[in-house]
């Protein structure tokens, strides 16, 4: 586990699921990392700014390129995003507390999380047309957005629309620029349309912008320890 502010239950998850927990530093080197033969790399949750952490970023596209399974929570989801050559932007406001409805696209059920971010990762660095609710995210690429979106099928209609109604129909795929290949938007919030988890087709990883560890809080979200063991035990 790569420490960039981890929570001990995070640790408790995942030795409840049968795993030996080592914990290495932020800015641990490829090989510290991988002189510990690890079945995975997980990237814990942190605080503030993920931009700055380039130790953790180069290792983890380090991780990535040797194709050990990763997973990541928040701080170690913004991260992922930019390993993979995405970007990150600082939200108006963030999302803090508990209740944070998210839909879970692959399973199709809405959970309830809880939620402690100030950034988020741009759909748009990673080749994927959406756009979140939020006046403070300019999008990389405004170019690949419908721009009328928001007004729902009518667009000269003031009338409120809500967030609901606005998820896509189809899967949202995009690609790393890095050549990590493609990436799936797996989450969305459902207050404001945030990229809340993002899955790679090409290679073993995945990762959410809430805390599925959360204690106390909703217990929704739990299923992704486990989701993290199955994919370390299909690439043994």
């Amino acid at each position: 586990m790569i420490d960039c502010g981890h929570k001990e239950n995070i640790a408790r998850e995942l030795a409840h699921c049968g795993c030996s927990v080592t914990v290495v530093p932020y800015d641990a080197d490829l090989k510290t990392v991988l002189d510990l033969n690890p079945d995975g790399v997980f990237v814990c949750n942190g605080p503030g700014d993920p931009e700055p952490l380039d130790e953790t970023v180069s290792l983890v596209r380090g991780v990535l390129e040797r194709e050990i399974p990763l997973a990541g929570i928040c701080l170690g989801h913004q991260i992922l995003g930019l390993a993979l050559g995405g970007q990150t932007y600082k939200m108006r406001f963030g999302h803090r507390g508990i209740n944070h409805p998210v839909r879970d696209f692959r399973a199709e059920r809405i959970l309830i999380t809880t939620q402690n971010h100030g950034f988020a990762v741009d759909p748009t660095s990673l080749g994927i047309a959406w756009e979140p609710l939020d006046v403070a995210f300019v999008p990389s690429r405004p170019e690949i957005l419908e721009r009328n979106r928001f007004f729902g099928k009518n667009p000269v209609s003031s009338r409120t629309v809500t967030m609901a109604e606005l998820l896509p129909e189809e899967p949202l795929v995009g690609e790393s620029p890095l050549g990590f290949g493609k990436v799936l938007i797996t989450h969305l919030s459902l207050n404001d349309g945030t990229l809340e988890g993002m899955e790679l087709l090409d290679l073993p990883a995945f990762s959410v912008q809430y805390h599925p560890e959360a204690a106390p809080g909703p217990h929704d979200a739990k299923p992704f320890f486990e989701e993290f063991i199955t994919l370390m035990e299909k690439q043994q």
